[in-house]
């Protein structure tokens, strides 16, 4: 049995207000992912506002229309479509500029008093545009006469339905999101974008090709000189860039990973050594095109181990310890070159056969 006090059905208003309640809670939480992952790409949080925005403003449209069906008087009335639109867009848009407020301003409180505004604004408006749709006396200027349209618990059942779906869909848009995101922080290194060490392990963990494939171990030279004399943040700059010029050597067989401070690994697969000491000769080049910051060029060089092997023959540790190996003995070398790995009986670096640009 219905509990009635003063011509309204209480449990109306009680259905009302779980809908409220279920619409701001989805926002929100929306918002809080936003703030707590600074790392979101522009399109993906762009998305997550606008799905934000959505939830709460369709959640309380309809959390309000439902209101209505729980005062007696309005269940008669009948709403014209256009003006529902109109009163729906009015609380979405509302919604979506108070979470972007809140969003560029950090939460500091004049964001938080302009999207309060903002939300108050919009429900009031939502409020008497819905009102005026119905044909209410008082504020559809018709007197209350009676109108053709949709009736009040159609939209009931309409903003319900359309309210829980927004809420399950963007909830679902925003978990999928914040997996992205959480992925990117683990397998991604957040300076160059480049996959990271990590990325690298699950690689090899996933391997299951046969034949050999071959390993560039990439360390730049002096670069604690570049540090020392334009600072770090030149140095973390030198490195995004070189990030950008090894990128281009990405392929489908062929990625790149940033597994230290201006470490670099390639891994090739297939790979012969004359396609490595190639891709070394390239790589070798395009690092030693100058850097330009701030009108000032930076010349640096990088020394490359080649290791060629398989990960079911051989270790992965084995096959990343003598690549740095490799690496090193280019470094003892003079610098600015690549020195292939040979695994002979004494286990000697081949010497015979080592690269230099000049």
């Amino acid at each position: 049995m219905n509990i009635k006090d003063g011509g309204f059905d209480m449990n109306i208003v009680a259905l009302s207000a779980a809908v409220a309640v279920l619409a701001s809670f989805s926002a929100l939480s929306i918002a809080v992912k936003i703030t707590k992952t600074p790392r979101t790409d522009g399109k993906t949080r762009a998305l997550m506002l606008c799905g934000g925005g959505m939830v709460m403003g369709v959640g309380l449209w309809a959390a309000h229309m439902i209101s209505l069906l729980a005062y007696e008087p309005y269940r008669a009335l009948r709403f014209e479509a256009g003006a529902i639109l109109f009163s729906i867009a009015i609380c979405t848009l509302c919604s979506f500029i108070a979470f972007y407020l809140l969003q560029i301003k950090q939460g500091s409180g004049y964001g938080i008093a302009v999207g309060a505004l903002t939300m108050g604004l919009g429900l009031t408006g939502m409020h008497f545009a819905s009102l005026k749709a119905g044909g209410v006396p008082g504020y559809s200027g018709e007197g209350g006469t009676l109108r053709t349209g949709i009736s009040v618990d159609m939209l009931a059942i309409y903003g319900i339905t359309a309210a829980l779906l927004l809420t399950f869909l963007i909830s679902w848009l925003a978990w999928v999101a914040d997996r992205r995101m959480l992925e990117q922080m683990a397998y991604r290194d957040p300076l160059t974008g480049l996959s990271n060490r990590n990325e690298m392990n699950r690689y090899f963990d996933t391997y299951q090709n046969e034949g050999a494939l071959g390993l560039l171990f990439l360390d730049l030279d002096h670069f604690k000189k570049v540090n020392d004399t334009f600072g770090h943040t030149v140095g973390d700059l030198l490195v995004q860039e070189l990030g950008l010029r090894l990128r281009q050597f990405v392929c489908s067989d062929q990625q790149v990973y940033r597994i230290g401070g201006d470490e670099f690994l390639f891994i090739v697969q297939p790979c012969s050594r004359e396609r490595a000491e190639r891709l070394a000769e390239d790589i070798l080049s395009s690092i030693q095109r100058p850097f330009l910051f701030d009108d000032r060029e930076c010349f640096v060089t990088a020394s490359i181990g080649i290791r060629l092997g398989s990960p079911r023959e051989s270790d992965r540790s084995i096959l990343l310890r003598t690549a740095d190996l490799a690496m090193y003995q280019a470094k003892k070398l003079g610098k600015n070159r690549y020195c292939v790995y040979e695994e002979p009986a004494d286990h000697a670096l081949s010497r015979d056969k080592q690269g230099k640009m000049a």
